[in-house]
């Protein structure tokens, strides 16, 4: 069975905190790799301690298009967002856990060969956790911004109600 143990070792703490539960596997599921692969992608994802400065750091520094989705949209919106949240090795620009979902918006930098790989790994390692990733180009969130926000919204509520995005949002996209 699985255990939930704080970061230190000790058992959780009565109150739900994200950032010090961890669940352990027990000898009996190191066993089953099948029912591990079940449970995989419903697991808590891992919080590193090692990132927190630079999550809060990032928090302090958001980019204008980072501010303008978090304070216009996300920051009011009725299912809880968190902003620059450590998910694993990974800061995420948005998470929201009801939705399993991850919005990342991408500057220029993004659009480098190098870059665009690191992105492609990225979420291909979120994905892993069971938790969809959506991206933005800054450009789209500047001069559409409206269409971000119809588009997020459809998401997050296909996700939440259990449909599949892609058919509730077909060629909805503001992403081109």
């Amino acid at each position: 069975s699985l255990r939930k143990l704080c970061g230190r070792g000790r058992p959780a703490c009565q109150r739900y905190r994200p950032h010090c539960v961890r669940l352990v596997l027990t000898k009996a599921w190191e066993d089953e790799t099948e029912g591990f692969e079940k449970v995989a992608s419903k697991m808590l994802v891992r919080h590193n301690p090692k990132l927190t400065k630079n999550a809060q750091n990032l928090r302090k520094n958001m980019t204008k298009e980072e501010r303008h989705l978090w304070y216009d949209f996300l920051r009011n919106y009725p299912i809880k967002f968190r902003r620059q949240y450590i998910v694993n090795n990974y800061i995420a620009d948005f998470y929201c856990e009801k939705a399993n979902l991850v919005i990342e918006l991408d500057g220029s930098q993004h659009y480098e060969p190098r870059a665009k790989l690191k992105d492609q790994i990225r979420t291909e390692r979120l994905e892993q956790y069971g938790l969809e990733v959506i991206r933005f180009p800054n450009g789209v969130i500047n001069q559409r911004f409206r269409e971000v926000c119809e588009y997020i919204e459809m998401y997050v509520q296909a996700r939440v109600t259990g449909q599949t995005p892609q058919s509730a949002v077909a060629d909805s996209s503001p992403s081109s």
